[in-house]
C-alpha cells in the first residue's frame, strides 16, 4: 500500500494532545504498534475516555436508579457508538466525558460512589468496584462498563444526586470526578453533554425528543473548491509560490518528494491540512498563509464560498 506516515516531532510523553497522521491512497486496516523507550523515565499510557449514562425514568417515583460508567478508547467515534447504543435504552449521557492516563503496570481501574443524596443508598452496599488490569489494558470491545445501582430509602425524595469517581489504584493524582443530577419529579428531562463538540437537547414527557447540533464544525474543502484550488497551484510558476511553497507555509516540505508523485499535489496537502487543523481559526489561517504566499486568486476562491468576514 503506497502511504505516508506522518509524526509530530515533539511527541512528549506528558502530553495529552498528540496525534499520528497516515495517508494512503485506499481505505485498508492499519496497526500502529510501540513501545516504551530504554530511555523513558515514565511508564507507557493508554489513554481512555469515561462516560457516565444513566436511563430516563420510567416513572416519577422509581424504586431504583440505574448508572453505568463506559470505559472507551479515546476516539469520537467509540464515544458515538455507545451514544447510540444507550439511545436503545433511554440512556443520557450525565456529565462530560473526560480522559485518563491509564498507566501500565498491572494496577487495576477504581469506581467508586460518594456523595448520594438523602433519600438513597447503594443497593446492596455495592459504591466500589473494580475492574482488572487486563480487562481494561487488552480490551478489544467497545462496550466496557460498570454498572452501580441506588435503591430509594425515602419515599417522596424529588431527586437523586451523587458524585462517581474514577482513578487508577495507586494514581490518585488522576482521579476523575463525574456529578450526576437527576431531578425525578419533573416530566422533562434536559442533557447539554452529548459527544464532544456536540450539543445535545432532549425534552419532552415520557419517551423524550433528542435533537444534537454541532456548534463548531471542522471545516472540510467540498470538490467544487478542492478541484478549482488544485488547479490554481498545481501548476508550477517562476515565482516559486505553488503547492511547494504551500506545503513549506504549512510546515509539511519535508514531504515534497511524496507530494510530487500524486496526480494533483495540492489535493494531498489540502487533505492533510484538513486532518491536522480541526481548530475554528484554521480556515482564517489558510487564507492568510495564501495571501502572504501572494496567491490572492487562491484565497479569493475561499473567500467566495465561506465569505469575506473570515
Amino acid at each position: 500500500v503506497d502511504c505516508l506516515f506522518l509524526y509530530r516531532d515533539n511527541f512528549m510523553p506528558n502530553r495529552v494532545d498528540r496525534h499520528l497522521f497516515l495517508m494512503t491512497e485506499r481505505l485498508t486496516r492499519f496497526v500502529l504498534v510501540g513501545e516504551a523507550s530504554n530511555t523513558s523515565v515514565e511508564r507507557p499510557f493508554k489513554i481512555l475516555r469515561l462516560a457516565v449514562f444513566a436511563p430516563l425514568p420510567l416513572s416519577p417515583q422509581p424504586l431504583d436508579y440505574g448508572v453505568r460508567v463506559y470505559i472507551l478508547e479515546d476516539t469520537q467515534a467509540a464515544l458515538e457508538g455507545v451514544v447510540q447504543m444507550e439511545k436503545q435504552h433511554r440512556g443520557c449521557l450525565m456529565d462530560k466525558t473526560k480522559s485518563l492516563l491509564f498507566q501500565e503496570g498491572g494496577a487495576n481501574l477504581c469506581l467508586s460512589l460518594e456523595d448520594i443524596s438523602p433519600g438513597w443508598r447503594s443497593k446492596l452496599q455495592a459504591d466500589y468496584q473494580e475492574v482488572p488490569f487486563q480487562h481494561v489494558w487488552t480490551s478489544s470491545q467497545n462496550h466496557l462498563h460498570c454498572s452501580f445501582t441506588l435503591e430509594r430509602t425515602e419515599r417522596m425524595a424529588p431527586s437523586v444526586s451523587f458524585r462517581v469517581l474514577v482513578s487508577q489504584n495507586g494514581c490518585h493524582s488522576q482521579r476523575l470526578v463525574f456529578r450526576v443530577n437527576s431531578d425525578l419529579s419533573s416530566d422533562s428531562t434536559s442533557s447539554s453533554f452529548g459527544p464532544q463538540g456536540c450539543r445535545t437537547v432532549t425534552s419532552s414527557s415520557g419517551c423524550g425528543s433528542s435533537v444534537t447540533t454541532c456548534d463548531t464544525k471542522p471545516f472540510k474543502f467540498g470538490r467544487t473548491l478542492r478541484r478549482q484550488l488544485s488547479q490554481c497551484l498545481d501548476p508550477p510558476n517562476t515565482s516559486c509560490n505553488d503547492w511547494r511553497m504551500l506545503a513549506q507555509r504549512l510546515n509539511i516540505d519535508r514531504y515534497l518528494n511524496y507530494f510530487a508523485t500524486k496526480p494533483s499535489p495540492t489535493e494531498h496537502i489540502l487533505d492533510l491540512w484538513e486532518a491536522r487543523h480541526r481548530e475554528p481559526t484554521a480556515v482564517t489561517d489558510l487564507v492568510n498563509i495564501l495571501r502572504v504566499m501572494g496567491r490572492s486568486d487562491a484565497a479569493a476562491l475561499i473567500e467566495k464560498q465561506l465569505g469575506p468576514w473570515l
